[in-house]
């Protein structure tokens, strides 16, 4: 356990008062002599490491734009040699490995969720004396942007899911070709893969309503709008509508923009004005939702309108409330 050196120097001031009142004098001069070197070498100490542990650390990157589940790396570097350095990354990234070399802090992160990161590296340089008494210590963020993009495909979020786009349940007046078993023993109830409507890719584009809740946020290594991003970035979008409290907010289909909203979203999505065009996608969790609400803007919809229920991590169990809907 280390000590400061401001207690062990309270410590001797008290002792020499107490040899003052015993009348040892030259014992008290002793140790008030102690008291005064040490406080001298604190000071000096501490002016020093500090004036250290204030040069600017030497950080590399090897890129400030990566895919989804891609790696990067950052090389960290103090110019004081003595100095240890910690590191914190954004919830956006996850650590896959960590090291020292040759003094300097090797760390290999993961695109964790799709997003753009301000100071995506927080670091703490701390800086500690020979007798360990006194300890100086700094926070740096590293000031970047780091921008983490939507997969090239819908598909790469599915090979690593485990599962496909356009699950839906099974319709026991279909053929049983399109099953998907995977996915349907993971659920208990049988779940059938259903082809990508073409007509998404029209240069007319196609509307999207978009939930805007705290359960789109759901997921530790993936979210459910991290899967909402990757399919909006995959479809031509005319219009975009954010789903929160206070019903629709039109919005540019920006992914990036969006996904900080996501960020500290409301609690509840109610669906009060959101209106489609001739080719809908609602995209909702189906749990942070007016379902009544929901149920009045489906009724409005035209008939060919999609609804994506969107699921975080894979063994997220999934209720349909009984809605023809595709899973992603």
């Amino acid at each position: 356990m280390r000590v400061p050196a401001s207690y062990i120097i309270l410590a001797l001031i008290s002792l020499m008062y107490l040899l003052l009142f015993l009348d040892l004098i030259k014992e008290a001069f002793i140790i008030s002599g102690v008291a005064l070197g040490l406080s001298l070498y604190v000071v000096n100490k501490y002016l020093a490491l500090s004036k250290c542990i204030s040069r600017i650390p030497i950080i590399h990157i090897s890129s400030h734009k990566i895919l989804w589940r891609e790696e990067v790396e950052a090389n960290i570097r103090h110019p004081c040699k003595e100095a240890n350095i910690e590191a914190q990354v954004d919830p956006h990234l996850s650590i896959s490995a960590i090291k020292y070399l040759d003094e300097a802090l090797l760390i290999r992160m993961r695109g964790k969720w799709i997003g753009e990161i301000e100071n995506p590296i927080m670091m703490r340089i701390t800086m500690i004396d020979k007798l360990k008494l006194i300890r100086a210590t700094r926070i740096y963020s590293l000031p970047i942007q780091l921008i983490i993009e939507p997969p090239k495909s819908i598909g790469d979020i599915e090979a690593g899911e485990g599962t496909y786009m356009s699950l839906k349940p099974y319709d026991y007046l279909e053929p049983a070709t399109h099953m998907h078993w995977l996915t349907s023993a993971r659920l208990n109830q049988l779940i059938t893969r259903s082809p990508r409507d073409p007509s998404l890719r029209r240069e007319s584009g196609t509307t999207i309503i978009l939930e805007w809740s705290k359960c789109m946020s759901e997921g530790i290594d993936v979210r459910r709008i991290d899967k909402a991003l990757a399919l909006l970035n995959s479809i031509q979008i005319s219009n975009l509508c954010l789903v929160g409290p206070n019903g629709c907010i039109k919005v540019k289909p920006n992914i990036y923009e969006i996904e900080k909203l996501y960020r500290n979203p409301p609690e509840i999505a109610v669906f009060t004005d959101a209106a489609g065009g001739r080719r809908t996608m609602v995209i909702t969790s189906m749990k942070c939702i007016d379902f009544s609400s929901f149920i009045l803007m489906l009724r409005r919809l035209p008939g060919d309108s999609k609804i994506i229920l969107a699921t975080p991590e894979p063994r997220t169990a999934i209720d349909t409330r009984g809605l023809p809907v595709e899973v992603i």
